[in-house]
């Protein structure tokens, strides 16, 4: 998950982020992106349809994926050094995908999964009636 108001990328660990924050004894530090330092409370978290779609993909055991910015993304072992190439990695590049968010609605402990959560971000206008 990441905020919706954050600007970068990275994404944080849903159920690591929400135990550390009520450990947190320090009122003032509660609920802050631990990234950008924007106050992030769990109703403004969201899903990143892309980074999810990568987890799946990937087998259990897959420690780090590198992202290219062209969207293609590979598994593997590589140093700082070692960029990712166009699939020449640990597995295949896979094709760029359209990011995509999605709001994650979490209420008294409970994720609403009815029909998953509605798309954030563009929406194609509404036709006239």
């Amino acid at each position: 998950v990441r905020g919706e108001l954050c600007r970068h990328l990275q994404c944080l660990d849903f159920e690591a982020y929400l135990v550390s924050n009520y450990r947190m004894r320090a009122f003032n530090s509660r609920w802050r992106c631990p990234l950008c330092s924007l106050e992030l409370r769990p109703q403004d978290l969201c899903v990143d349809a892309f980074v999810q779609g990568v987890l799946a993909a990937t087998a259990p055991d897959v420690d780090e994926v590198f992202i290219a910015p062209s969207g293609d993304w590979r598994a593997g072992e590589a140093t700082a050094a070692d960029p990712p190439s166009d699939g020449a990695g640990s597995e295949p590049a896979r094709a760029p995908a359209q990011p995509a968010v999605q709001r994650c609605v979490v209420e008294d402990g409970e994720e609403e999964d009815d029909e998953g959560p509605p798309p954030i971000g563009p929406v194609a206008p509404a036709a006239d009636a």
